[in-house]
């Protein structure tokens, strides 16, 4: 290996990790690829493989200490969420690299510790909804409040998993029961208890840099009625695009409460009455092929480029001009449709994938979804 080549670490080698993978290459970097599967879908493009899970940072670190490479690790990230974002951000600290601190993403991590962070956002049309978390025992009063119906989710969780609508006090006493929690392998530790707010739904994607926010995707968002609020639709031009600067002043002035130096910010709001309620907020890469349809195709603009970019400590490019945007969406099957409406809804689609052949009659989480297909106009 030469001496001066610079490489990109990337937690995790499955198939959703190809795109920022080919990014860093496409950027001139050799790439490092950690995976407990040897044989992960986007090891192949990796320069050097590293067998290990992606939880396990200690591990990692003194692989990457064993003089696996002579080189220089200047940046990188990870493509899946929660533990392995943490393991990230301690490797990042561990090799000065462009990153949130272990403590910051620990933070950003826990839906709870987040809206707590940000209870005092100086913003006009910020909100939130009131919010409680599980300490042993809940007052009847404290629920009243929150009024039903409530939802109750994890503090740390994504894709849907563990979100519950609960309607009425006498839901509350059995949910919490430990023989509940147990069959749903819950901690109750690990709950927290929202006001259900019901508006119009949009997803905000933006990358930040040296502490500065900048905004690249408002998508509208269509859900499932029922609770886990199973993501079905994502389009653009969102309905709120008009709002796109009062939009990206607030996630600015949110960006600058919570310390974020770095990285992708994903979050979700519900709208209603001119107030944004902050349904959740995180530094993941994108999901939902919005970082890897929606944005390029649509919009016309290399999200996994830039990610590289400002992880690598470089500015993310400017924004195209909106106006050469096309319109799109992302159509989401919860269960298996018939072959005949599939081929030729599928002739329509800019692509059509299958996602679980086996898709439950119940979703539990937005991974239990059919198939997925993309259109642009």
């Amino acid at each position: 290996m030469d001496e001066g080549r610079k490489y990109y670490l990337v937690l995790g080698a499955g198939e959703n990790q190809i795109p920022l993978i080919k990014a860093a290459k496409s950027e001139g970097f050799s790439v490092i690829g950690v995976d407990r599967d040897i044989n992960a879908a986007a090891l192949k493009y990796c320069d050097i493989k590293v067998e290990e899970s992606i939880r396990n940072y200690r591990k990692i670190d003194y692989k990457l200490n064993m003089g696996v490479t002579d080189g220089t690790i200047i940046g990188g990230y990870s493509g899946s969420f929660g533990p392995a974002l943490l393991s990230w951000a301690y490797l990042a600290e561990r090799f000065s690299l462009p990153a949130p601190s272990r403590t910051l993403m620990e933070i950003l991590t826990d839906k709870y510790a987040v809206r707590q962070k940000l209870l005092n956002l100086e913003f006009s049309s910020f909100a939130q909804p009131k919010v409680l978390v599980f300490q042993n025992s809940v007052l009847k009063e404290d629920l009243e409040e929150l009024g039903f119906p409530m939802i109750i989710k994890t503090r740390e969780g994504y894709a849907k998993r563990n979100v519950y609508l609960i309607d009425k006090y006498s839901d509350i006493r059995h949910f919490l029961t430990r023989r509940h929690l147990n069959e749903i392998n819950v901690n109750p530790a690990s709950l927290i208890m929202e006001s259900f707010v019901k508006g119009d739904e949009i997803i905000v994607i933006g990358l930040v840099h040296d502490f500065n926010y900048r905004l690249i995707s408002i998508t509208d968002k269509v859900a499932s009625p029922q609770a886990p609020f199973i993501d079905l639709e994502h389009i653009y031009p969102s309905r709120y695009s008009e709002k796109a600067v009062e939009i990206s002043n607030m996630h600015e002035k949110i960006v600058r409460q919570l310390q974020i130096p770095v990285g992708p910010l994903v979050s979700e709001w519900k709208i209603v009455d001119g107030k944004y309620y902050l349904i959740e907020l995180s530094p993941q890469i994108p999901g939902e092929m919005l970082g890897n349809f929606m944005i390029p195709e649509v919009l016309h603009y290399d999200f996994y480029r830039n990610l590289v970019k400002v992880t690598t400590g470089q500015d993310s490019d400017p924004l195209p001009n909106r106006k050469n945007s096309n319109s799109g969406r992302v159509r989401y099957f919860q269960q298996k449709i018939d072959p005949d409406e599939w081929k030729s809804l599928a002739k329509k689609a800019a692509f059509a994938k299958v996602l679980n052949e086996n898709a439950p009659e119940t979703p539990t989480s937005n991974m239990d979804r059919f198939a997925v297909m993309g259109f642009k106009e």
